[in-house]
């Protein structure tokens, strides 16, 4: 059974983790452990990246009754939070060349 991998992009501080405000998002199909994703065209600047691994496939992060994720996610720079979400500046990378390669390991 395939799974999907979500993927969101923010371009700011002021958006981060909201999941209506996001720069970019994708959602892909997975069979294996590793997931390949491009983005074309993104502009130069700051972004931050959130990756889940949707278990169940219905299309989001599934959280338990106190709010925490009860599927395995991950974010750019692999900054985990400590009581929560990593922060903006901890995940925050600068986009500077025409082609990245970030690694995030979903747990």
């Amino acid at each position: 059974m395939s799974r999907q991998v979500g993927i969101a992009v923010y371009n700011s501080r002021d958006t981060w983790l909201d999941e209506k405000a996001t720069f970019r998002t994708a959602i892909m199909e997975t069979r294996g452990t590793h997931v390949k994703w491009e983005f074309a065209k993104l502009p130069k600047g700051d972004y931050a990246v959130a990756a889940f691994h949707d278990l169940n496939n219905d299309g989001k992060l599934n959280r338990n009754p106190l709010r925490i994720p009860s599927e395995p996610y991950g974010f750019s720079n692999g900054v985990r939070g400590r009581f929560g979400p990593a922060r903006w500046e901890q995940a925050k990378i600068g986009v500077t060349n025409a082609t990245m390669r970030i690694v995030i390991a979903v747990k």
